[in-house]
């Protein structure tokens, strides 16, 4: 027998997507760069529709043609080593599909390397983590045109579903599919970060039992979302009788496609404050050591010195939340700058589903887009952010008082200001730049640039 599919890799991604595929019919076989591995699984989940191989060659020509490989393994190097080896038995029009959390410069140049070679290229991104893998994601594609019919069934059976539809959507060639999941990540840094910060908060005044039951509360509403469930599950789980995140050292890692949000926005130019705050807060919580000292130097952390609202906390969290989410719908209109065309409806519309950062802000936006491109115009986005803003000043201010550290909250808060105020303080920092380095300046009374001898 010949399968529908191969999978090359067996990490916890591989193997879920693996029981997936087979779930919804389809004869998968699968390859790991360790034969234990490969045994293992077979195995533990041992079915007529899997197929076990243990060299590439074996692997490759037990994949009906045109072949679909799924490549699941670690991005970088690691992708470039394995389609390096499977050149060697894959022939023309076969479909490598790599689903990790690959940059999308890197999907540019694949596709382009093997479409070269009569072959075809997609770049995979893929939300829902584990859980997603087995039961349903959120699936961004990216590559050759002419080849998506080929795997566009493949896809569409693995994925979530929201409301009844497909939570995929193929946005265009080469690296195309993995610049949105970028973007995707960036914005579930943002948000990530906000509902911690605000935990923190609460943190000073309650326990974690009740602070899962606030969060519970608000998570019927308008605040409802993956992160936030996830949040309350975390705070109730418990090891030995005692709460399990007190046992977890406050040193937030990541695997760089937070960063590689922030690299977008330095490229394009479009900002996205909250992303770039919530990956230096992970930079800053790994200095551990140093912040261990320096807070015994400076002994800044005394008692709380004033009452903490909750609903300016909840309406905080409402807004940091949409404030996110719209910084990265601006980043991905920057996908121009890479000669991508973004359908940007259609990544909101797949994220309602299987994502991580599904939720009913995200579920209000993309209703919202349909209507008005030019979200920060449109009515209902508007009266959001006007209910709301005093309560983000007002957390903002409680949190300076006291000396509490919500990075992203105080960044979506000027990111907000400054895009809605007509005059900045940008005609100084212009005058500055050409005080010293000669470098123009516009004027409001007349066309062209300008510069003044100022000495």
């Amino acid at each position: 027998m010949l399968a529908d599919i191969g999978i090359f890799g067996l990490g916890t991604m591989g193997e879920n997507i693996c029981l997936n595929l087979i779930e919804k019919g389809f004869s998968v076989t699968v390859y790991n760069r360790t034969e234990e591995k490969t045994r293992a699984f077979y195995e533990k989940n041992k079915s007529s529709l899997i197929i076990p191989t243990y060299n590439l060659r074996d692997f490759v020509i037990s994949i009906k043609k045109p072949r679909k490989i799924f490549l699941l393994i670690k991005a970088g190097k690691p992708v470039d080593e394995a389609i390096n080896y499977l050149l060697n038995y894959v022939e023309k029009n076969d479909i490598i599909i790599d689903a990790g959390n690959s940059h999308f410069k890197d999907s540019d140049r694949r596709y382009n390397e093997l479409k070269n070679l009569g072959l075809n290229f997609f770049g995979l991104g893929i939300s829902g983590g584990i859980e997603g893998a087995r039961k349903g994601l959120s699936i961004m594609v990216g590559g050759s045109k002419e080849a998506y019919e080929e795997i566009k069934d493949i896809i569409e059976k693995i994925s979530a579903k929201y409301e009844s539809q497909p939570c995929y959507a193929y946005f265009g060639e080469g690296g195309a599919g993995h610049f949105v999941k970028i973007v995707h990540n960036g914005i579930e840094y943002a948000l990530i970060e906000s509902i911690a910060e605000i935990f923190f908060l609460l943190s000073k005044f309650f326990d974690y039992e009740k602070i899962s039951e606030i969060f519970e509360e608000w998570n019927k509403g308008i605040l409802s979302s993956f992160l936030l469930s996830a949040t309350i599950n975390i705070l109730r789980k418990k090891e030995n009788g005692k709460f399990l995140l007190d046992y977890i050292l406050d040193k937030a890692e990541q695997k760089g496609t937070g960063k590689w949000s922030v690299e977008i926005s330095l490229e394009t130019g479009i900002p996205c404050p909250a992303i770039a705050a919530a990956v230096f807060s992970r930079y800053v919580s790994m200095l551990k050591e140093d912040r261990v000292k320096y807070s015994k130097l400076y002994n800044l952390f005394n008692k709380i010195k004033n009452n903490l609202n909750l609903e300016d906390l909840k309406n905080a969290l409402i807004l940091s939340i949409l404030l996110s989410y719209i910084q990265g719908i601006y980043l991905l209109k920057g996908s121009i700058f890479y000669n991508y065309h973004i359908n940007i409806s259609e990544a909101l519309r797949i994220w309602r589903g299987g994502s991580i950062i599904r939720g009913e802000i995200l579920n209000m936006l993309y209703k919202e887009y349909l209507k008005n491109e030019d979200i920060l115009a449109s009515d209902n986005i508007k009266s959001i952010i006007l209910k709301n803003l005093n309560s983000l000043s007002n957390t903002l201010s409680f949190a300076t008082s006291n000396n509490l550290p919500v990075n992203v909250i105080s960044s979506n808060y000027n990111y907000l200001i400054m895009f809605i105020s007509e005059k900045l303080s940008a005609n100084l920092t212009q005058a500055l730049r050409d005080y010293f380095g000669a470098h123009g300046y516009q004027r409001i009374d007349k066309e062209g640039y300008f510069h003044t001898d100022w000495f």
